[in-house]
């Protein structure tokens, strides 16, 4: 067996970010959490290259099967297919079908960036805030698999 430092899923369910905080905090040195993401986002959308990045390398040598069957996938329908795919889904949910639904209600004040919805501070629908009215349509469509922050800018903006 390689020298992965693994975690049993007790600690998995218990620890928020674990592969960053706990998996490339023991295999790569890195206490910082932007080497995890920048080798998340290398793996599911980068391309395939002959040679892996040092960090690439440690992930392949710890979860062979994952990046075998991330690189045959990439190689079947090529490396931007899941960024496209995830960007219609996206799309799908945040646009097509919550906003949708908002707008036909009348809130047409709501803007979306990405997997956000950026709204003034002020709207209320039936006296409950528009974040919980968001977060409710958003629960309705995709259960309880994520989470969110609100930022409070000269106008709010809920990160989804």
């Amino acid at each position: 067996m390689n020298d992965c430092n693994y975690m049993t899923g007790q600690q998995i369910q218990s620890t928020e970010n674990a592969l960053y905080d706990h998996f490339i905090a023991k295999n790569l040195g890195e206490s910082s959490r932007d080497i995890g993401k920048s080798l998340t986002f290398e793996i599911l959308f980068g391309k395939v290259y002959i040679q892996d990045s040092e960090g690439i390398a440690m992930i392949r040598s710890c979860f062979p099967t994952v990046l075998s069957i991330n690189h045959s996938f990439k190689k079947t329908y090529s490396y931007s297919y899941l960024p496209n795919l995830l960007q219609s889904v996206e799309s799908t949910i945040i646009v097509d079908t919550v906003l949708h639904e908002l707008y036909e209600e009348g809130y047409t004040m709501i803007l979306t960036k990405h997997d956000s919805f950026i709204y003034p501070n002020f709207i209320e629908i039936d006296n409950t805030d528009i974040k919980d009215v968001i977060l409710i349509r958003l629960f309705d469509v995709l259960g309880y698999i994520f989470s969110f922050k609100v930022k409070t800018y000269p106008h709010n903006v809920a990160h989804f």
